[in-house]
């Protein structure tokens, strides 16, 4: 093996000259993207692993996060003989700046090139031999259409409007839409939606209201009486700040006695209905528990 511990670093990569072989050299301003994958392809070809390489994928920072449908009127540029209006200059140069990563993100969202094997596949299963296609997305494909032909637009002023209203449209393709809870109101028990949990929660149908915090409390007081198996208690109680643990859990069944009660639960294996022994808890047991231990021990010290 060629030894490299001593060598000269590429300035690009960060990698030794030995095996960049100063292909990329020549140009220096290489993306996060270009450079991660260079070093995978080297770490590739140095250590002779026959493994796919994937490009890491960064959070996308946008210059214009929210376009909007930009017109530069007249009366902005005053007695300027400029095509645009200084803030709308601006505006156009950021818009363009964003094309790449909006170009990159929709033909993520358009492609069909793909197959995955349909619902239900096994292996060895000679009945369904065919992939399913993944979907194409003819949305994300008339928004690249759309950017294309705004950015071969000569007239700058007719390029401000329809790029803006090109990522306007992209936006709305690309971007996940915002969070929601649903969520029981502990008073009247009615179903409702909760949009942003950092805003005060309000029953629909009563007066409720309540930070998200002190509802989650709330909640449990309500559900004390539930019966949950191990993992939906930990996973319940942790989610409303009391955290608890599946070592935990154990530690109060064996140290000091936390009820519990065996149920059979049932799930399809294999083409047909079986029942398992599952060990299920209260929370109110649980948490009553807790609290006495908690205070024993602050009474102690």
């Amino acid at each position: 093996m060629t030894k490299t511990k001593h060598m000269a670093r590429c300035e690009a990569t960060g990698i030794q000259r030995v095996w960049c072989q100063g292909a990329c050299c020549q140009d220096i301003t290489l993306t996060v993207d270009e450079l991660a994958v260079m070093r995978a392809q080297v770490a590739n070809r140095r250590w002779a692993q026959p493994k796919t390489l994937r490009h890491i994928v960064f959070p996308a920072v946008w210059r214009v996060p929210v376009p909007e449908l930009t017109v530069c009127d007249p009366d902005h540029r005053g007695k300027s003989r400029a095509i645009l209006c200084v803030p709308c200059q601006q505006m156009l140069e950021d818009l363009t700046a964003d094309v790449p990563e909006a170009l990159r993100q929709l033909a993520t969202h358009r492609r069909k090139g793909g197959k995955f094997p349909p619902r239900g596949w096994r292996k060895d299963d000679e009945s369904n031999p065919d992939e399913a296609p993944i979907p194409f997305n003819p949305n994300a494909a008339l928004a690249v259409q759309r950017i294309t032909n705004a950015l071969a637009e000569d007239n700058l002023q007719e390029r401000l409007v329809r790029l803006s209203d090109a990522l306007r449209y992209t936006h709305r393709i690309i971007d996940r839409p915002a969070d929601r809870v649903i969520t029981m109101c502990p008073d009247c028990r009615t179903e409702f939606v909760v949009a942003d949990t950092h805003q005060l929660i309000q029953c629909t149908a009563c007066a409720y209201g309540n930070p998200w915090d002190r509802h989650l409390l709330r909640l449990l007081d309500v559900l004390g009486g539930s019966l949950y198996t191990g993992r939906e208690a930990c996973e319940l109680l942790s989610r409303a700040g009391e955290p608890l643990t599946k070592s935990r859990l154990d530690y109060l069944v064996r140290r000091h006695g936390l009820p519990r009660e065996e149920r059979s639960k049932p799930s399809w294996s294999k083409g047909t209905i079986v029942t398992e022994a599952v060990w299920v808890y209260r929370l109110a047991d649980i948490r009553d528990l807790q609290a006495q231990l908690t205070e024993a021990k602050a009474s102690s010290q």
